[in-house]
């Protein structure tokens, strides 16, 4: 693991009593439960924000209406294919 540093963080008094209870079910530590909490966390917003870049992205440029027959047409093409069974 690379090196940790050491912080010091304030939380409410009823979170950190749910912090440290689920850590006693699961024998997790706080710092563990912290970690993968802020883990989970940063590539949540990550993720939110690739999928906004992406949609901004689509709103600046959608598809033509020739895209959407050409992929029409590759789908019937496709499917056409299929046995069905």
């Amino acid at each position: 693991m690379p090196s940790s540093a050491k912080i010091s963080i304030s939380l409410p008094a009823p979170l950190l009593r749910r912090i440290d209870r689920y850590c006693r079910a699961t024998g997790e530590t706080r710092s563990e439960f912290l970690r993968r909490a802020a883990i989970g966390s940063l590539e949540q917003e990550e993720h939110r924000e690739a999928v906004r870049r992406y949609l901004d992205s689509y709103a600046a440029e959608p598809e033509s209406p020739s895209e959407v027959e050409a992929m029409g047409a590759a789908a019937g093409a496709a499917l056409a294919t299929e046995t069905w069974e």
